[in-house]
């Protein structure tokens, strides 16, 4: 038992090294044990001495509990996971020496096979004995850990948009389900306000530039076009249309060859695809059109944008110009937790997302990348019309 820690920290000195990009002083090291008394180990006290010799602040201790397999309802503690005392005792001993404790307990399979597995049929039983897991070691990390990280970090519960998006003629897709207030509260139990978590739930794929368009339009009546045009790719399937000059997209490269996955190539059959063209209402009465170009950052410059309009009251052009933030992944070679973030937000903000652990890339204070939105609001008591359009790009706000 007691050798289990010490040959984990014996490798993490010959292969760990800082995170790509991580705020200045923010270096750590993570230290899993797959054994009952794998805190427990005698000369712990010299291996964290010899941690914090490296410069590192932190440490992160990784209990785990496990599942029988990949569709079990029960989470508990085996043989295998570390005891409580083991945890209290290297924060202790880790503080001893400086340094700062992150607690980030993991689930897993008894097998030891892929926690990505797991794929309960009833996802709402499973989050119930998720949340003892959680409360239990919340009440550990009460006894002196610096943060508290929860994250199943299992594909398949967390991933809802590639676990259950695809065309509903084809597959069932359980939208009330998702779209719920309690699923949002059980979602809500994997975000930590002190913590950056891995949570890497946001692929994307290619450039943001020159291959989306939107368009926006209302007329006298009332009628109303949310559009968006894209041929995805560069030159989309660089097939054109017979002789119209039309260029056809190559959306098709978002199906799954996976055959058991709801979005699995079919005849017939429209992919997932990251376009969203909006049109939201009060009542019954239509209130605002809105659409952007942004790849996979497309909801959440849609969610930045009505957020800024209903929560704050802004206006549809004060909205578009709100200074935005975009999670995940928009160049080749750029971590996939990356948080990118525009100028325009006050230092203090980058430095505490810095400070909490997010990977932070700072775009210029008006960047392309940040998606180019526009949009339309139309008073449902007057009827005025307001139009705004992105000062990120070449687009117009016109009224005739």
């Amino acid at each position: 038992m007691a050798n289990d820690l010490s040959r984990r920290i014996g490798g993490l000195f010959r292969r760990r090294s800082p995170r790509p990009g991580a705020a200045p002083g923010q270096r750590g090291f993570a230290l899993p044990t797959y054994e009952a008394g794998g805190y427990d180990a005698p000369d712990a006290p010299e291996q964290l001495r010899q941690i914090a010799l490296t410069g590192a602040n932190w440490i992160q201790l990784n209990p785990t509990w496990y599942q029988r397999d990949p569709a079990a309802q029960v989470i508990r503690p085996t043989s295998m996971t570390a005891t409580d005392e083991g945890v209290t005792r290297m924060t202790s001993l880790a503080h001893a020496q400086g340094l700062k404790v992150l607690l980030k307990p993991h689930v897993d399979l008894d097998d030891e096979s892929d926690r990505a597995l797991i794929d309960p049929p009833d996802p709402e039983g499973w989050f119930a004995a998720y949340t003892d897991f959680i409360t239990h070691y919340a009440r550990v990390a009460a006894y002196g850990a610096d943060a508290f990280a929860i994250g199943t970090e299992l594909a398949g519960t967390a991933g809802d948009r590639d676990r259950w998006l695809a065309d509903p003629r084809f597959a069932d897709v359980p939208t009330a389900r998702l779209i719920s207030k309690d699923y949002a509260a059980q979602r809500r139990t994997l975000m930590d306000p002190a913590q950056a978590l891995p949570w890497d739930k946001i692929p994307s794929y290619g450039s943001l530039a020159g291959d989306t368009v939107y368009v926006a339009a209302v007329d006298r009546e009332g009628n109303a076009a949310s559009l968006v045009h894209s041929v995805y790719g560069s030159f989309g399937a660089s097939v054109v249309a017979g002789r119209t000059g039309v260029v056809l997209q190559n959306r098709s490269a978002y199906f799954s060859l996976d055959p058991k996955h709801p979005n699995r190539l079919e005849p017939g059959k429209v992919p997932l695809h990251t376009l969203i063209a909006s049109l939201a209402f009060k009542g019954d009465k239509l209130w605002a059109v809105l659409g952007c170009m942004g790849a996979d950052g497309q909801p959440q410059i849609h969610l930045q944008t009505y957020i800024a309009m209903i929560d704050h009251g802004r206006d549809i052009q004060q909205a578009l110009e709100t200074p935005r933030f975009l999670s995940g992944r928009f160049a080749i070679g750029e971590a996939r937790d990356t948080l990118h973030i525009e100028g325009r937000f006050p230092s203090k903000t980058v430095e505490e997302l810095k400070r909490r652990g997010h990977l932070v890339h700072q775009w210029p204070d008006w960047h392309e990348y940040a998606g180019h939105a526009h949009g339309i609001t139309i008073d449902p008591a007057s009827g005025m019309l307001i139009g705004g359009s992105d000062p990120r790009s070449d687009g117009a706000a016109i009224g005739y």
